[in-house]
């Protein structure tokens, strides 16, 4: 539901195309197998025993590198094959465990600009400021920075990958690959500042939104848009103090001579 086709990008994006693979694969392969000294191999390493004893084989009956090559195409296709399959499987599982997040977004900041425009109805909404409620068990305890950058993060780039299907290194490590997926964004949103809390909503007929109660004492500040209506102000402080948690209350006001935005504080 986002605007962003980018967000929850898969954890296990590769930093290359599958038809990337095959060539440097083939060589790489190929290079092991004719190189003089013994290659260094991880000994539990998915082509261990293949380019070992492809390796025997090779000292017994030497032949040209294009023709070990050309006897790797079989093995290199299948494996790029299944490689493919898998990746769409995951894709698919990943695509409908998405539906299940929820994610909170909240902003560092109060005051910017676009935020108000993009996300409180040109001004006329309203802010609310959250602290973690004292000696509460809140879900704002969870809240994660988010992180900016140019490049989507991947679990392996080529060069890794080849390596690890050579059995010259272990599998790329995936630690914290969920969590460096869904909270990245590109550098573009980093105006936004953002915060997130993710949940789940995993019953059958769940909604593709799902409200998020909170405590009255995480309520800590109310800012009204410098746009926002009297009548709309009026039923958003009678509902706030209704709680009976004590709430400050700011007015933002733009500045006359600055593209600025300065939260003032207004006695309700």
């Amino acid at each position: 539901m986002f605007n962003d086709p980018f967000e929850f990008k898969s954890p296990l994006e590769f930093g290359f195309e599958w038809d990337d693979l095959e060539g440097p694969l083939l060589d790489e392969m190929t290079r092991l197998v004719t190189q003089l000294e013994q290659p260094e191999l991880i000994e539990d390493g998915p082509t261990t025993f293949q380019i070992k004893n492809d390796r025997i084989a090779y000292v017994a009956s030497p032949h040209s590198r294009d023709d070990v090559r050309r006897g790797y195409e079989g093995a290199v296709a299948s494996i790029i094959g299944k490689l493919r399959s898998e990746d769409e499987r995951y894709d698919q599982i990943w695509r409908k465990m998405k539906r299940e997040w929820r994610v909170l977004c909240l902003s560092a900041v109060p005051n910017n600009i676009l935020m108000w425009s993009h996300y409180a109805d040109s001004h006329k909404g309203a802010v609310f400021a959250f602290d973690q409620g004292v000696g509460l068990r809140s879900e704002l305890m969870a809240a994660k920075a988010v992180s900016y950058s140019k490049d989507v993060n991947t679990s392996a780039s080529l060069e890794d990958f080849v390596a690890y299907l050579t059995s010259q290194r272990p599998k790329p490590n995936n630690e914290k690959a969920f969590e460096k997926s869904v909270f990245l964004k590109s550098s573009d949103w980093d105006y936004e500042q953002e915060w997130r809390i993710l949940t789940k909503d995993t019953r059958p007929d769940a909604q593709l939104f799902t409200d998020r109660p909170f405590d009255p004492t995480e309520l800590a500040a109310i800012y009204f848009g410098c746009r926002t209506p009297q009548e709309s102000k009026n039923t958003i402080t009678a509902a706030a103090k209704s709680l009976g948690t004590p709430i400050s209350f700011f007015e933002m006001q733009d500045e006359r001579i600055r593209f600025e935005l300065t939260p003032v504080p207004i006695d309700v």
